[in-house]
């Protein structure tokens, strides 16, 4: 046992000076004997990919009579982290299985040095025992290398999966020419966030008042960049006028803010129409009638006051709105509406509505404390004992009903859609309705629905309650072009109501023709008609001739 250990000691002294330090003999350029980094291009992101893996192969490809083999490959390892290494990797069915193969080199060294590293390997064949190793004819992987990404550059980065100093050796201790071919690693940055696009809005985007109640919604705009050189903006504010009644319009902060508004804004406006209100905002140019600076992030541009009037729902809808730049094109933006509930004014210790009397309304009572009608802080739903003052006597009250729950507002009332579509109804068709109504604090007691047809009297069905919160009524079966208009109205078990009226929506649908109409029933009638005609003719003629 000694003497062999010794002599394989030998032996490998004798062998792996002459394999490393072999001269280039031009052998094997014929066949085109490669080793490839495979595959040959391994792209990473631009989703995060920091802890992701990936794995190559390095592949001797067209080799004769191979006895050895050795290379190194680098990479940056400020970008990639080699894990594992698959190595050795023998051919099969040679007899290369120790003791009758030598293996070289320390294999993975991430921190080869400040900006590399390095995988270093190297197996020789080695005739030690019988039966011995044969040399290798043909393609065989050498290694396969797992890398692990250790980083992502905010900017596109890449390195060269890079063979150096790369040999091969035959049976003879001869060396093999090659080519080889590197590999290609990239890693694509993230990719960044789209742009937010320009939003005009309103805000609060939900009112809940009480009639006689003066409150204020701003129109805002947001996600503004410089780029896009805004200078004018229009909107229309469309709402419904017989709830509704518009006070004051005033400018807001955003487009006079004295940044970009250096020669100040034109206020055009507000011109209050049937149904609507139209501003307009101009930012002015220089007296050369140029631009230097342009708005930018997000506020206000207007503070609408309204009085309440009557009970009822409504949109605060945004439409015609319009921006527009300094080269006078369009900025592309979306719109949010808003939307306001009114209701009675009704004397309650829930001053704030949210359902139960706490600490919370004792705050808002006080508020108005020492206020009397037409006063400022004025707050009709605090003067519980409605003697025309909001005092400690309020104040007691609210107290004294500390725990109690209430109930001022009505169901909610949605997601309403019917079966069939509105637009394949036909005249044999009942149609089912179906709405989405709750009330958390006393519960929904009753939906109806009110449909209306061409003559303009109403029906009312009572709407069945399915599960949980769906409710249902079907609308009966009506003649072709019957046009059918319904809304729905629900009521809670302490009087609160709503419809959907009330709330801006009108449901309609259109019953159409099974069959095709009478004109075309009449024209193919028509039309047959001819044809037998025609068809008389020509055997009437045939027979005069005959």
């Amino acid at each position: 046992m000694y003497k062999r250990v010794l002599l394989a000691f030998v032996l490998a002294s004798l062998l792996l000076p002459i394999f490393l330090f072999v001269p280039r003999v031009s052998r094997g350029q014929e066949n085109g004997t490669l080793i490839k980094v495979e595959p040959e291009k391994v792209t990473m992101g631009p989703e995060p990919a920091v802890g992701q893996e990936f794995t190559i192969n390095i592949t001797l490809y067209d080799v004769a009579d191979l006895y050895g083999w050795e290379f190194k490959l680098f990479w940056d390892n400020s970008l990639l982290n080699c894990t594992a290494e698959e190595y050795p990797i023998l051919p099969e069915g040679l007899n290369w299985e120790s003791p009758n193969s030598l293996l070289l080199g320390p294999g993975i060294e991430q921190e080869y040095n400040a900006t590399h590293g390095r995988w270093y390997h190297g197996l020789s064949a080695l005739p030690m025992a019988q039966p011995f190793p044969e040399s290798f004819t043909g393609t065989i992987k050498l290694v396969t290398l797992t890398f692990e990404v250790i980083y992502q550059p905010p900017q596109n980065g890449s390195c060269i999966l890079d063979l150096f100093d790369t040999k091969v050796s035959d049976s003879e201790a001869v060396s093999i020419d090659h080519e080889d071919v590197d590999g290609y690693y990239e890693i694509l940055s993230p990719s960044a966030p789209p742009t937010p696009e320009t939003k005009l809005e309103i805000k609060p985007e939900s009112i809940n008042t009480f009639t006689d109640n003066v409150f204020d919604i701003d129109v805002t705009i947001s996600n503004v960049e410089t780029t896009v050189k805004l200078v004018g903006v229009e909107f229309k504010l469309r709402h419904n006028t017989t709830m509704l009644n518009v006070v004051n319009v005033t400018e807001g902060p955003f487009m006079k803010d004295s940044t970009w508004a250096l020669s100040g804004t034109e206020l055009e406006g507000p011109f209050i129409e049937e149904n609507y209100v139209v501003l307009g905002i101009l930012l002015l140019p220089h007296v050369d009638g140029e631009y230097t600076a342009f708005p930018e992030g997000s506020g206000t541009l207007a503070t609408i006051t309204f009085n309440a009037i009557t009970v009822g729902s409504c949109t605060l809808e945004l439409i015609d709105t319009k921006l527009a730049n300094s080269d006078l094109e369009p900025i592309s933006h979306t719109t949010v509406d808003g939307f306001v509930t009114v209701t009675e004014v009704t004397a309650s210790a829930d001053m704030n509505g949210d359902g139960i009397v706490d600490i919370n309304d004792i705050i808002l009572a006080g508020q108005s404390l020492g206020s009397y009608v037409g006063h400022p802080r004025w707050n009709p739903v605090a003067d519980l004992n409605g003697d025309g003052a909001v005092d400690i006597f309020d104040l007691i009250l609210i107290a004294r009903s500390f725990g109690i729950v209430e109930d001022l507002t009505p169901p909610v009332i949605e997601n309403i859609f019917q079966q069939p579509a509105e637009d394949t109804v036909y005249p044999d068709d009942e149609v089912e309705v179906y709405a989405d109504v709750t009330d958390y604090l006393s519960g929904v007691k009753k939906v109806v629905l009110n449909y209306t047809t061409s003559n303009g009297t109403w029906f009312t069905l009572e709407m069945t309650n399915l599960e949980g919160n769906i409710w249902n009524a079907t609308i009966p079966a009506f003649p072709y072009c019957t046009n059918v208009t319904y809304i729905v109205i629900t009521e809670d078990n302490v009087g609160n109501t709503i419809t959907t009226e009330e709330m801006g929506y009108e449901y309609q649908y259109h019953v159409i023709p099974e069959f095709p109409s009478l004109i075309f029933l009449v024209m193919l009638m028509i039309a047959t008609l001819l044809a037998v005609m025609r068809a008389h003719t020509q055997r009437s003629n045939l027979n005069d001739f005959t």
